[in-house]
């Protein structure tokens, strides 16, 4: 699909107007973002608000792909409230690599925009795992670019780092690979239980890692002492917890709080 295919809205700034009594009177700090096919108002902002429109954001972001040598692309595009808010996804069907023998990531990349205020401009892209035969997968952010409808965002700076993303990729896959030849040592182990709270990291414990089967309950102690018969590699323990960070904990924030400091540990 093209994107002359997209029935894009036609979007613009218009004039916001608050009403006095009987009069309209124009708001100096204020200004609309109005659909102008059927005058729907996206919603008002003020002054320092800066358009993006979906449409530019698309051919931004697919100009940065040729850069970067991902040419062959499937691209699926969902929008919602009325144009307001756009989800696009490009998956890499033939760009796959593998960790080890069955264990392959794809890249994926996801942009999201909206008029709405809903939600700010995001480009990430993800290593994505297809860990068992019926497709189930597992993503890993590679890099990302996140800005609010300001002055400061800049299309320029996000095609620099989703280059940056894809040209790094194959080494991010064979660093991945690295890890399914190391094993859990104390001190990675130890980190870990520090960032997590103790209702977490019981949980992260028993937790079964999706693609081998394996947790790591049976190789701790009730001293919480890695056992010298461990078979839990460096990858399957990342993959337990990027796991658990993302269908068992259920605040946004507190899954951003994670990450971040569960990558800082993998590093």
């Amino acid at each position: 699909m093209t994107t002359t295919e997209i029935n894009f809205p036609a979007v613009a700034i218009e004039p916001a107007y608050f009403k006095t009594g009987e009069n309209f009177i124009e708001c100096e700090e204020n200004k609309a973002i109005v659909n102008l096919e059927n005058n729907h108002t996206y919603s008002i902002v003020s002054n320092r608000y800066k358009l993006q429109k979906h449409e530019e954001a698309i051919a931004a972001v697919e100009e940065a792909l040729e850069e970067g040598g991902l040419t062959d692309y499937e691209r699926k595009v969902y929008m919602n409230n009325d144009g307001g808010l756009i989800s696009v996804y490009w998956t890499f069907p033939k760009s796959k690599h593998a960790v080890e023998v069955g264990d392959i990531i794809c890249p994926r990349i996801k942009m999201v925009n909206s008029y709405n205020r809903g939600r700010s401009f995001v480009v990430e892209i993800t290593g994505l795992r297809l860990v068992c035969s019926n497709g189930l997968t597992r993503g890993f952010k590679l890099a990302r670019y996140c800005k609010k409808h300001t002055i400061s965002l800049d299309m320029e700076k996000m095609k620099r780092i989703l280059v940056s993303g894809i040209k790094n990729f194959k080494k991010q896959v064979d660093h991945w690979a690295e890890w399914t030849k190391i094993g859990v040592d104390q001190p990675l182990f130890d980190k870990v239980r520090n960032v997590l709270t103790e209702k977490d990291f019981g949980e992260v414990l028993v937790l079964s890692e999706i693609g081998s089967g394996e947790n790591l309950k049976p190789y701790v102690n009730e001293d919480n002492e890695i056992t010298a018969q461990s078979n839990i590699t460096k990858w399957i323990f990342y993959n337990i917890l990027t796991q658990y960070i993302t269908h068992h904990v259920s605040s946004q924030r507190k899954q951003l709080k994670y990450s971040k400091q569960i990558g800082n540990v993998f590093k």
